[in-house]
């Protein structure tokens, strides 16, 4: 099993309807869209894991599962590919810079046990200064204490 050292902080998405993914168990996929099938040329070309997440409608789970390429069954003329894939580990996508931010999914998925890779933290302290000098800009508002009798 991979470490958490081993395990990349962020990784692609592929989101699929009607399925929910699990470490080791085996998914055949059929890639014919053309971002995934250059993710899966990436992920081919570097020996890289990429994430599957449950989608439905415009949303995903929160919760989804690493997954290795095991095997290429068929590639076709057109670019297309038949893939063999297993789980590996679950992971939790980070949502928060997406709805807040509009940066997207596969920029802040982090391995079990962890909320936020380095470059979240990061993401974080940058916007924590940008509010506190917006905040130093603003006219102070002062009041007097007065006594309760």
């Amino acid at each position: 099993m991979a470490t958490l050292k081993e395990f990349p902080a962020a990784i692609p998405i592929f989101p699929l309807p009607n399925v929910v993914f699990f470490p080791k168990t085996v998914l055949p996929l059929h890639i014919f869209e053309p971002r995934y099938k250059e993710m899966i040329g990436e992920c081919l070309a570097h020996s890289s894991v990429f994430g599957i997440v449950h989608a439905k409608q415009d949303e995903m789970a929160e919760i989804g599962c690493s997954a290795k390429i095991l095997d290429v069954s068929k590639r076709y003329e057109d670019g297309r590919l038949d893939i063999l894939t297993q789980g590996i580990r679950r992971f939790e996508v980070m949502r928060h810079w997406y709805d807040v931010d509009k940066i997207g999914f596969e920029t802040f998925v982090s391995p079990d046990g962890l909320h936020m890779n380095d470059w979240s933290y990061a993401c974080m302290a940058k916007g924590l200064g940008s509010a506190i000098a917006e905040a130093a800009r603003r006219p102070v508002l002062s009041a007097t204490a007065h006594p309760v009798p």
